[in-house]
């Protein structure tokens, strides 16, 4: 009797791995799934972001705006743990098998709206990604188990949610409430210094402070929770621009080099932003003043506050002015980070032109302008958590 207790215990234990394998072998994160749904009766729950969001090198993205799934029915058999979930993503860090087809792509770090509407009421909550913990690499305090199931339960007319692998009962959501992937997964409070900051915000020169002009902004909107550094950037008469301040901690500057001087010499400047491990962020808006400098400031760049030594050996725009394409040329020491994007001169970005991790060595990029208006232009040329500007002219 004891022998065949041993090998229906062992048959019923092998069932159960080869059927967590079958869920384990889904290149998928993030399952969609529907229960108690009467046959025929067409369901549609659309994922989408909200907000700005994170790619898997913590730079801000434009993509990963999610996907619409419709269901007939119920997808999934209620109490069945290893049911064939069908539909689901990807997170950006795990990126698996086809992603054509019914499957949604790829989610990544920001804040994502699940929703359908069911029996004319609106049901929906938002998942929060933003934690920088949550790598899909099996990093702590995460598993190396990070799969989510969703389920929209008709009956209750509820989502709910389990976290790792398919177990019911499953938890309820709060319609219309946020939860967080830490929340899920009961892993304390979430890390968010990794992200890129968005630019400083409001960054203005201080008109009733004399003789040095003094700078002041307010922190980046995202992301919250995070305590940031910043650097500042100086150009003079439509130079290049160097940093001259790094590392603040406090919302202000004052340039201590400089002397205000109306019909002196044209100062630009502009600041960034950086959490503990975090890439630099965008340029805020540009602050120009005129004056003078009240010390003789070295003419050769590398004697400034300038960027790390060794990140950028050349970076170079040809021809400028030039209409209506310019090239773009730049050396990497090294593999790293970049993204090159173009401003207009009111700080608005009117082009992304890479945005990719490149090899060592030189790199050339093209600027078409033939679909904007003529005038000053800023090529910014991000590499890691540096930034490199140069002002282009667009003649026509």
């Amino acid at each position: 009797m004891r022998k065949i207790a041993y090998f229906v215990a062992m048959l019923v234990l092998f069932y159960l791995q080869l059927m967590a394998e079958g869920i384990k072998n889904h290149p998928y994160e993030l399952f969609i799934g529907t229960v108690n749904v009467p046959d025929g009766y067409s369901t549609t729950i659309k994922v989408q972001k909200i907000g700005i969001s994170w790619d898997d090198s913590f730079d801000i993205t434009d993509g990963y705006n999610g996907h619409t799934f419709s269901f007939n029915g119920s997808s999934i058999e209620y109490g069945n743990i290893y049911d064939d979930w069908q539909d689901g993503f990807d997170f950006v860090t795990s990126i698996q098998g086809d992603h054509g087809g019914q499957y949604g792509g790829v989610v990544t770090y920001g804040v994502y709206k699940i929703q359908t509407t069911y029996a004319g009421q609106s049901i929906y909550f938002k998942l929060d990604y933003r934690d920088c913990r949550y790598v899909g690499s099996g990093q702590q305090p995460y598993s190396s188990l990070i799969d989510i199931f969703i389920i929209f339960d008709g009956q209750s007319l509820s989502f709910k949610y389990s976290a790792d692998e398919a177990h019911w009962p499953f938890n309820n959501i709060n319609n219309k409430s946020t939860i967080g992937v830490w929340e899920m997964f009961n892993v304390g409070s979430p890390v968010r210094s990794c992200f890129e900051p968005t630019p400083p915000q409001n960054f203005h020169f201080d008109s009733t402070r004399y003789p040095h002009p003094h700078f002041t902004w307010l922190k980046p909107s995202q992301p919250t929770g995070v305590t940031f550094k910043y650097n500042i950037y100086q150009s003079v008469d439509a130079g290049p621009y160097y940093r001259v301040a790094s590392n603040l901690t406090a919302s202000s500057w004052t340039d201590n080099d400089v002397i205000l001087h109306h019909g002196g010499n044209r100062f630009s400047y502009y600041a960034t932003a950086f959490g503990s491990q975090s890439p630099e962020s965008d340029p805020s808006k540009f602050a120009p003043i005129q004056g003078n400098p009240s010390k003789q400031l070295p003419s050769d760049p590398e004697n400034r506050e300038l960027k790390k030594e060794g990140e950028l050996s050349i970076f170079s725009v040809y021809p400028n002015p030039f209409n209506p394409e310019t090239q773009i040329n730049y050396n990497l020491p090294r593999e790293s980070r970049v993204t090159l994007s173009v401003y207009n001169i009111a700080g608005q970005k009117v082009a992304i032109l890479i945005t990719e991790r490149q090899s060592a060595g030189t790199h050339t990029a093209i600027f078409d302008g033939k679909s904007l208006p003529a005038g000053v232009y800023l090529v910014n040329l991000q590499v890691g958590r540096e930034n490199h500007l140069q002002k282009v002219l667009l003649v026509k």
